[in-house]
């Protein structure tokens, strides 16, 4: 992606940025990454759909694997 001019100061390059987000779930603080755009110069994030895609891929994905582990680790519960 190129980076673009950012739409509220329109001076600053919005820059790809990833970060680590904690998600509570079920009990859980599950570690997922989180990427945008954000602005170089005056901090603002964009997201755009791809962005939002990808961000819902992760959080799905670190979900499933918090899913598997509490089912491992309820096989003796039964």
């Amino acid at each position: 992606m190129l980076n673009h001019t950012c739409v509220m100061c329109d001076e600053g390059l919005l820059i790809k940025k990833t970060v680590i987000d904690n998600v509570d779930f079920k009990g859980q603080v599950l570690k997922v990454p989180n990427t945008h755009l954000e602005c170089n110069l005056c901090g603002c994030i964009e997201l755009d759909n791809e962005y939002m895609k990808v961000n819902n891929r992760a959080l799905n994905r670190v979900k499933e694997s918090a899913r598997f582990i509490y089912w491992l680790g309820n096989q003796g519960n039964t």
